[in-house]
């Protein structure tokens, strides 16, 4: 199963965090710096609300899908345009924190 910054985000503010991962960099967050995370990432603000983030990005995950069907994703089962761009993001946010 493949996670994306914000479901270790809305994870950490639920301390559901897998103890079987290696994710330093999320473990170290505290509330407050997750909130303000999720808040950069999505333009949005639904305070240490998780079940408000998980809603929201599950509903913008499956507008993005949509949008990425419209554009002509993969029908073999390889990665569409948008997920290599979420997988990027992914990349970048974690190096990105990594430094800290």
């Amino acid at each position: 199963m493949r996670l994306f910054p914000q479901e270790l985000l809305i994870m950490k503010l639920r301390g559901t965090l897998p103890d079987d991962l290696r994710l330093d960099e999320f473990r170290r967050l505290s509330k407050d710096e997750c909130i303000a995370e999720l808040r950069d990432y999505s333009g949005k603000d639904f305070g240490d609300d998780a079940d408000a983030w998980s809603n929201w990005f599950r509903s913008e995950q499956a507008r993005w899908d949509r949008e990425a069907n419209d554009n002509g994703a993969s029908p073999d089962g390889g990665q569409s345009s948008h997920e290599s761009s979420r997988d990027a993001e992914t990349l970048s946010y974690l190096l990105k924190h990594h430094a800290r």
